[in-house]
């Protein structure tokens, strides 16, 4: 659902992140590693963990819960809460994954049918995490799912919550970025739409919010949408690499329609409310001349 555009220019207030939920995606149901294979896999990424309740008694859910004590934050009620990792036993997906929208973007090629044909999901998350730095969180994540891959070889496919969005377990297992950047494989989603009744555009980034980091979003016409998704990609990688350097107000580098290299343009960026579900903070950045929707006139 797209809402009326609004353009808040007061002091932009950043916000907290939120848990990263990732299910890996199966047609048969499996079973969890034991313990000890899992401890080692950790181990062998340099971790230091100590053991919560691991599920491993008469609950009927097994389930794994690992504190990385090198890793804390201060509460105002509790110092030096430790980062938490969390996977959770086989279940039956009981209802599709992803909205009738969702599934109009995803990047996976038949991804819709591949969410249809695996009937079991695994849970695997982060816990008590979302004040760590962004890069810090991505790292961490970006292993802990690759160890969980390397545990599970028959896995199909992981759904990405926060981005609404599947990649195959093989894309994931060929990811093309390094370090902290491995996140942006499958967490975060560059989402384009065609706004009916009209030759207005929307691309916006989905998933960058798991990190307290606010998404991009274009709102335009008649520019090229293949240059711009690019663009909103290249931006979302330039606010996580560089801890959101780009103030409400400041301009990024912008092109004509016409793609004339003779001219410069400069495109203002304002941090706002998205325009499209879910709600969530944007850098939306106005294309000018180009710029849909009810834009205050400069």
């Amino acid at each position: 659902m797209m809402k009326d555009e609004t353009h808040d220019t007061g002091e932009r207030q950043p916000g907290g992140g939120s848990m990263s939920m990732m299910y890996l995606l199966f047609e048969e149901k499996g079973e969890l590693p034991s313990a000890n294979v899992l401890y080692a896999k950790i181990e062998e990424r340099g971790y230091k963990f100590e053991i919560g309740r691991d599920g491993n008694d008469d609950s009927p859910t097994r389930h794994f819960h690992l504190f990385l004590p090198e890793y804390t934050v201060d509460f105002a009620d509790k110092k030096g809460m430790p980062y938490q990792l969390l996977m959770i036993d086989f279940t039956e997906i009981e209802k599709p994954l992803g909205s009738e929208t969702d599934r109009t973007q995803f990047e996976t090629p038949g991804g819709a049918e591949l969410l249809d044909a695996c009937k079991w999901q695994v849970f695997v998350s982060d816990f008590a995490s979302s004040t760590h730095p962004a890069q810090t969180r991505a790292r961490i994540l970006s292993d802990w799912l690759e160890i969980a891959l390397d545990l599970f070889p028959d896995c199909k496919a992981v759904w990405f919550d926060g981005s609404r969005n599947v990649m195959t377990a093989g894309a994931l297992r060929h990811n093309p970025y390094r370090g902290a950047n491995r996140i942006f494989h499958g967490a975060v989603n560059v989402r384009f739409f065609n706004i009916e009744g009209t030759k207005d555009m929307l691309v916006d980034t989905l998933g960058l919010q798991v990190f307290g980091i606010p998404d991009v979003q274009f709102h335009f016409h008649d520019l090229d949408p293949n240059r711009i998704v690019k663009f909103a990609g290249d931006i979302a990688m330039y606010q996580f690499e560089n801890d959101v350097p780009i103030n409400d107000g400041e301009t990024v580098d912008g092109f004509y329609a016409d793609d004339n290299p003779g001219k410069d343009i400069r495109w203002k960026c304002q941090y706002e409310i998205s325009l499209l579900e879910p709600e969530r903070e944007v850098l939306d950045v106005n294309t000018g001349a180009n710029a849909s929707g009810n834009r205050e006139k400069e």
